[in-house]
């Protein structure tokens, strides 16, 4: 069964400060769509867990934390950053 993968107002604006600063746009698009689409197959096996209880998944260039909600079956993107 499919989860739901919806973004905190922050990643979306980290993302959009991502996309315009960087001279990879491309690989900005390609990784954070690769994020939410495997978030949404098994997200408590993508990643790694962190000890606050919230996990962190890396794609190309792009890290991503989340938390993720199994009784409503949905995702929560907390936070985009990009791997210098």
């Amino acid at each position: 069964m499919k989860y739901s993968v919806v973004t905190s107002t922050l990643a979306d604006e980290q993302l959009a400060r991502l996309w315009m600063a960087g001279p990879d746009r491309n690989a900005i698009t390609e990784a954070s769509n690769l994020i939410e689409d495997s978030l949404r197959h098994n997200p408590e096996t993508q990643g790694r867990l962190h000890p606050g209880g919230w996990r962190v998944v890396t794609a190309g260039p792009l890290v991503a934390t989340y938390s993720v909600s199994p009784n409503d079956r949905m995702v929560r993107i907390h936070s985009y950053f990009r791997i210098s």
